[in-house]
């Protein structure tokens, strides 16, 4: 007997749930009616796909079909292994995969098994391939402020998705994204669209060269495509319009070796480099010490109320000095009080970041552009947002 796997389809024209019911191997899937399942949708092949159960786990098999199987918006080539959580297309129709638990005996007798995964993370998880396989992703940017005179130093590019129904917010598009094991592709692909909305250029200031920092996602360090991806940022020509500073997570620890060969990386291609979430928890010190980045961004929970804590702004304090004597700029993030600005000044945080300095906002806000005279190719017109923020 084989494991069951189920396959959810939750793009039906009723909005009502499929399901096909996956409980011998070989399962066949196609048009025509000779099939395991037959899902009658024109693109699908006759006979289109085939699951296997092999060496303890389930794999999707293309049977040379018209218009391809794909695995989390990649085409199987072949075969390809399938877990819970993934989204599988036979053509443009949509499954969300899950397995049933390994069935429990009572007084000998099987129990009613229980399927692993939420029924109502089906549609988000379509949604998710849909943003990451169409692009349609779009940057806001949050004001990055020289406390010391009010400035604009430059923008963090923070990525945002949208759906039919609208914008999803980034934390929802990562935690869907980490099931189906896609935060890299995700994060690139927020990088992509600010970078195309920089190009553009339309909505931008051009009076100096401003900054403009990026985030990386953590499953990023493992990803090959990586490094080639911060190649083409550094080869666009943004450099020569603005300073990039990529921000690396906070939960990136590696050992100290490694950490030093990756900002040297990164710094050749021209970028500045910052340690984001400093303090948030695990131990940067010896990457501080050992590997100084660019700029250190003090965590929202260390500058929070800090003129109320002693022991908080001691301990902020230390760290600044030592950022201070290694010739690294600090940055207090998440400011949202006028109090929590005067006690980073006071403490000699240059930088600073957070809703009190200026909300995330897409560049038309932010510059006062008229929407009704954004190019055609803006990224916010081609998605339909520039009236929706």
């Amino acid at each position: 007997m084989v494991p069951t796997l189920i396959l959810k389809a939750h793009d039906t024209d009723d909005g009502s749930e499929e399901l096909i019911v996956v409980d011998k191997s070989p399962f066949l899937v196609g048009r025509r009616p000779e099939n395991d399942a037959q899902i009658f949708q024109p693109d699908v092949s006759g006979q289109h796909a085939e699951l296997q159960f092999h060496d303890q786990n389930w794999v999707v098999v293309d049977k040379a079909s018209t218009n391809g199987t794909f695995l989390n918006g990649r085409r199987v080539e072949g075969s390809a292994s399938l877990a819970s959580g993934d989204i599988l297309h036979f053509a443009t129709r949509s499954f969300l995969i899950s397995r049933e638990t390994e069935p429990e005996e009572e007084n000998g007798q099987r129990k009613n098994s229980t399927i692993v995964a939420d029924p109502k993370d089906i549609k988000g998880m379509v949604n998710l391939v849909k943003i990451i396989g169409e692009q349609r992703t779009f940057p806001h940017f949050q004001r990055i402020v020289d406390l010391s005179n009010g400035e604009t130093l430059g923008w963090e590019s923070l990525g945002r998705g949208v759906a039919a129904e609208g914008m999803i917010p980034p934390g929802s598009l990562f935690r869907l994204a980490a099931v189906s094991r896609v935060e890299s592709k995700l994060s690139m692909r927020f990088r992509q669209s600010a970078c195309k909305c920089l190009a553009c250029g339309h909505c931008w200031p051009s009076d100096k060269k401003y900054q403009l920092w990026v985030n990386l996602h953590p499953a990023e360090l493992h990803d090959d495509r990586f490094l080639p991806s911060l190649q083409d940022m550094s080869q666009s020509g943004l450099g020569h319009a603005y300073q990039v500073v990529i921000e690396m997570p906070e939960s990136w620890v590696c050992n100290t070796d490694q950490m030093e060969v990756l900002v040297a990386k990164v710094r050749d291609l021209g970028f500045l480099v910052a340690y984001d979430d400093f303090g948030a928890g695990q131990s940067r010190i010896p990457d501080l010490i050992t590997v100084p980045p660019d700029y250190v961004k003090l965590d929202r929970q260390l500058v929070a109320n800090i003129g109320d804590n002693k022991v908080k702004h001691d301990l902020v304090q230390a760290i600044v000095n030592a950022c201070n004597e290694l010739n690294v700029q600090t940055l207090g993030e998440g400011i949202e009080t006028q109090e929590e600005r005067d006690a980073c000044i006071e403490m000699g945080i240059r930088y600073g970041q957070g809703y009190f300095l200026g909300r995330p906002k897409s560049p038309f806000d932010l510059f006062d552009q008229d929407i009704e005279r954004l190019p055609n190719d803006c990224v916010f017109v081609r998605l339909g947002m520039a009236n929706r923020q």
